[in-house]
């Protein structure tokens, strides 16, 4: 089995808007807003730089991580 590796990025109430007791995601990460497109390409390469020369990236399902290639 390959290793995967996970660039946590993480995109606040993508899925729900409500913010109750039980998923209030800015307590729990102090982001209130999605990241724009360039502040996640800056995140991207900054984890691809710091990975293995062989590892590449890939989406699974609806999460995007790597893997030794």
């Amino acid at each position: 089995m390959s290793r995967e590796y996970i660039i946590p990025i993480f995109i606040p109430h993508a899925g729900c808007k409500k913010i109750c007791v039980f998923c209030n995601e800015y307590s729990a990460t102090g982001i209130k807003v999605k990241p724009d497109m360039e502040k996640l390409n800056e995140t991207f390469e900054r984890y691809i730089n710091y990975f293995p020369d062989n590892v590449k990236p890939y989406w699974k399902k609806t999460n995007f991580t790597m893997e030794y290639i």
